[in-house]
């Protein structure tokens, strides 16, 4: 029988002197704040120290009088070693120990195979006195100087969370593989510091998948917010930012209304404190405050959902109410506010990536923490936060009365999360509102290290950790009652003028960093696309597996293995993490989808009972994952180009005539930097009268062409925010409709035409680029009033868009197969959209019928046109030589030769050559000649001309510059 090993208390062992200082030195190196605590902490008996075998320390936690070991009573590292395996997942790519202790288990792992998996260790230790034992006993030196190893020790329960996330908001590739992240316990620790290391896991995970939402779980999300960065240009360039006011109102106490149940109660009390706080609110709280008499300093907004501009125009904001939008936000929004208006960003990349400072907020998620942190940013203290619940209030009521929000707030009680309620005890919340919460709990700890009070005067809903919760007025009567009323807002007008800008500079300065960008972005679509090529060739290889030829066990383990860690590589390589234009501007689009797809592919071999299959699963996944970055890589390319062309030049817009009186079309420019609109009649001698619309166009509508409906001129237009993709009209000369008129949901996959199939009116042809379906959208008095589905078409088959090629005063929709360069055309019956026949069909809902066109009945044909090939490029599809039927105005990429193509003819007439310094603008019947003119454009310039055929060939004639043309000078670069 072996003896009980002797227990020695750790304030009377002898430590390795030599392994204590290699400890101490590394860990200076790496956390000084913690190597100075370490210094600090004394070593009491509450831990003993025995000796198994006279070699293997073993540690003890004191019960009372007596000690319990950590590691069991044999061989204490064998015993973790036991442990570590149990618990551990093998291919984990993040591994977290809670409690140290002697770090065996961390030994454990080290041993193993699967080290070279993991990319990231973390080790939670809540005793700094267990700490330095530790490091008198092992040698961890090694770990302190490893970038991927982090250490949390001393870690207060109720500053987990707000810790843990700000590391992972900083160390984004732990984000990036949340899925595979493993735990493992010191079982003796939990066991002793069982609520504390529950709390610690809980709030990890929630930190963890907190920060996975805060990089985005859409693209088109992500995208969004540097698409209306773009189209908030203007507004970013010209107005001042908050950072004019950055510590500017230092110990001054301010108040946050949000807009919680809570909010009504305290409105008489913040009445009375006005002049004497900053009071800082959401803009859904405008109502409630204005109707109690307060006019909020600050008030701010964040969301980029149409509707917010709802919540701002019924408010006069004077000069003493000022409006901080964060520039996300749809442009509507600054033309609603009538006041005072400040810049404030987010913390995002893109917002650097301009140049133009107007002070970075760590906002989370909400305009309520906007606030806040504004508060913050301004040098305020304390911060006293009302109608702050994150909770259901009485009668489950989600907000005060009087306060505005946009959605409709409906109660989900099947999925109600608990959280600790203001006065003890628990509340019903959801999970947005938990997150919140955190975002809360995250800021008031960075507030408190920085001497920052926080109190929570909300007087219900949850409780916020980390603040002093004392009601509203305690709260004004310690911190506020004895304060003079100030001149608050002198003080915003004085700095506020102090502000200059020199707005032609920063557009230059920004056009050519968007340049560069978009050099960028075709690089990177260049190098995705050859990592396209090399995986389809791994691919390849296991064609026998795919079709089920061969089991993966027939495979080679070795090979699939080096094939899954070359593909990782490869996608890794794809990606420019040190390029700013890289990461602001094409990885915060792709961000969302590359956490998720890199996630589940990390996780793979965990997945299944054999690694290798697991393995081979994720590389199968590896072309999707090519084309989808591909694809959204072209679109953040689109969206920079889209941008630069926005800044330089206006689009065109051809307006069809729009009466028997002014039988001519007419042209709208609209200028999207400065959202600028200007009419250009023409006279039959190509004369040009400028004039300025009466209608306006909102910033975030797209036009997407125009035709006449019912007898009215109408331009359409498209909303792409992911949160309202729709197609809007706007009738220009109708008597009613001066303010474009929401049509139906229309997403971005679909591709519109206007088309004419009716005699006297247009309707709207649209086809999906996702399920390759064709509708048509019929109009009755400017609204839609039934759907015909036309079929669906090949992959293959590129829209061109609809003439009237045969001159039977019906439009066909025309084709071109992009692999047989074939030209073709669907002609449906005259009459036969207004018969009994159609079979009705649920497509959509509400007022909106939808019908199924028979093509078996004979009165839908094909019909072959001529053949186009690869490098023809149709620009306009029109009658320009008053022929009575339209033709096809091609131009070759190659030569620039542009020939007209009838229906059943290849050849065509040679009529001009169209350089790479030109393009066409439009095509309509401005002159009033019988016969379609081309609207030719400068590519680098801002002349346009009106291309009109003459005998056997275009006529140039010179129209002017466009309006509102700009062009950067060549001497200011990208900074």
């Amino acid at each position: 029988m072996s003896a009980t090993p002797k227990i020695v208390p750790a304030n009377k062992v002898g430590f390795d002197q030599n392994v204590l200082k290699a400890n101490m030195d590394a860990l200076k190196l790496r956390y000084p704040e913690l190597y100075e605590q370490v210094k600090r902490t004394r070593i009491t008996d509450r831990y003993g120290v025995s000796l198994y075998k006279n070699r293997w320390p073993n540690l003890h936690v004191r019960k009372g009088k007596e000690y319990s070991p950590l590691y069991g009573s044999g061989h204490p590292e064998e015993f973790a070693i036991k442990s570590f395996q149990e618990q551990f997942k093998p291919h984990s790519k993040n591994l977290v120990f809670l409690g140290i202790g002697l770090s065996y288990h961390a030994n454990g792992f080290f041993q193993s195979e699967e080290k070279a998996e993991t990319f990231s260790t973390i080790f939670v230790e809540k005793d700094i006195e267990l700490f330095k034992i530790s490091l008198g006993i092992s040698n961890i030196a090694f770990l302190f100087r490893n970038q991927n190893a982090h250490f949390f020790v001393g870690l207060r329960q109720d500053e987990s969370y707000s810790k843990l996330w700000r590391y992972f908001m900083e160390k984004q590739w732990i984000v990036l593989h949340a899925r595979s992240t493993c735990v493992i316990l010191n079982d003796a620790l939990y066991e002793h510091e069982k609520d504390y290391y529950s709390a610690v896991a809980k709030n990890l995970i929630h930190a963890l998948y907190q920060s996975f939402i805060f990089f985005g779980n859409d693209p088109y999300d992500s995208l969004l917010g540097i698409e209306h960065m773009f189209l908030n240009l203007k507004s970013i360039i010209q107005l001042p930012g908050v950072n004019l006011f950055f510590n500017k109102f230092k110990n001054m106490p301010a108040v946050v209304a949000s807009t919680g149940p809570s909010l009504k109660k305290q409105l008489p009390l913040l009445k009375e404190i006005q002049g004497k706080v900053l009071i800082l609110a959401p803009e859904a709280s405008l109502r409630a405050l204005t109707d109690a008499g307060i006019r909020p300093n600050f008030v701010t907004s964040l969301e980029r959902v149409p509707g917010v501009e709802k919540l701002v125009s019924p408010f006069d904001f004077g000069d003493d109410m000022h409006y901080v939008p964060v520039p996300v936000v749809v442009p509507e929004v600054f033309d609603a506010c009538n006041g005072s208006m400040f810049i404030g960003y987010r913390g995002f990349h893109h917002f650097r990536w301009l140049g133009v400072d107007r002070g970075i907020l760590w906002i989370k998620g909400s305009a309520g923490n906007m606030c806040y942190n504004l508060a913050t940013a301004f040098g305020c203290n304390p911060i006293i936060v009302i109608g702050q619940d994150h909770a259901y209030g009485e009668d489950y009521r989600t907000h005060a009365e009087g306060t505005i929000h946009i959605a409709e707030q409906k109660v989900d009680k099947a999925n109600l999360v608990k959280l600790p309620g203001y006065y003890g005890g628990e509340v019903d919340s959801t999970w947005v509102w938990q997150m919140f919460r955190n975002h809360y709990i995250t800021d008031v700890a960075e507030g408190n290290t920085k001497g920052i009070i926080t109190i929570n005067a909300t007087e219900g809903g949850a409780s916020i950790d980390g603040a002093v919760h004392i009601p509203f007025a305690d709260a004004i009567s310690t911190y506020v009652a004895k304060r003079q009323p100030e001149r608050i807002n002198d003080k915003i007008l004085r700095l506020r003028d102090k502000f200059s800008v020199d707005v032609d500079r920063e557009k230059q300065r920004i056009h050519a960093k968007l340049t560069r960008a978009i050099g960028l972005a075709e690089k990177n679509i260049h190098e995705l696309l050859e990592g396209l090529d090399y995986t389809r060739k791994v691919i390849e290889k296991y064609a026998d597996y795919v079709y089920e030829r061969v089991q993966v066990e027939d495979l080679d383990a070795a090979e699939i293995r080096k094939d899954y860690y070359d593909l990782e590589q490869l996608r890794i390589k794809a990606r420019y993490t040190k390029n700013e234009d890289y990461v602001a501007l094409v990885l915060h689009v792709l961000q969302p989808y590359l956490i998720n797809y890199e996630s589940q592919y990390s996780n793979m071999p965990a997945a299944y009972d054999n690694p290798a299959e697991g393995q081979l699963t994720a590389v199968l996944t590896c072309e999707d994952y090519f084309l989808n970055a591909i694809h959204l890589a072209n679109i953040a390319r689109r969206t920079l180009q889209e941008t630069k062309d926005a800044m330089e030049r206006p689009t065109a817009v051809v307006l069809p005539p729009e009466s028997a009186e002014k039988p001519d079309a007419s042209l709208l420019w609209r200028q999207h930097f400065d959202n600028e609109l200007c009419l250009w009649r023409f006279s039959a001698h190509a004369e040009v009268r400028a004039l300025t619309p009466a209608y306006r166009i909102g910033g975030s509508l797209y036009e997407e062409g125009a035709g006449t409906f019912d007898g009215y001129t109408g331009i359409l237009l498209r909303n792409r925010n992911i949160f309202a993709q729709e197609l809007h009209l706007l009738l220009t000369n109708h008597p009613e409709h001066d303010k474009p008129c929401k049509l139906a949901g229309l997403g971005r996959e679909w591709q519109i035409e206007v088309v004419r199939l009716r005699p006297a009116s247009d309707d709207i042809l649209i086809r999906s680029h996702k399920d390759n379906a064709v509708l048509l959208w019929i109009l009755e008095a400017g609204k839609l009033s039934r759907i015909v589905q036309l079929g669906e078409v090949a992959p293959e088959l590129e829209l061109l868009g609809t003439g009237d090629v045969d001159g039977d005063g019906v439009e066909e929709i025309l084709w071109r197969c992009t692999r047989s360069h074939e030209l073709s055309a669907w002609k449906i019956a005259p009459g036969y959209l207004e018969s009994a026949r159609l079979a009705e069909e649920s497509l959509g809902g509400g007022d909106v019928m939808g019908y199924v066109l028979d093509r078996a009945e004979g009165v839908f044909s094909e019909m072959v046109l001529a053949e186009l090939p690869a490098r023809s490029q149709v620009i306009a599809i029109a009658d320009v030589r008053g022929t009575g039927r339209d033709e096809l105005v091609v131009r070759d990429s190659e030569t620039g030769e542009v020939r007209l193509i009838a229906m059943g003819s290849d050849a065509g007439v040679s009529a001009e050559t169209l350089g790479d310094d030109l393009r066409v603008e439009g095509c309509g019947a401005f002159l009033g000649n019988g016969r379609k003119q081309l609207l030719v454009g400068q590519c680098h310039g801002g002349d346009v001309f009106l291309w009109d055929w003459q005998a056997d060939g275009f006529v140039s004639q010179p129209l002017g510059t466009r309006p509102g043309f700009w062009m950067p000078q060549s001497s200011v670069a990208a900074e």
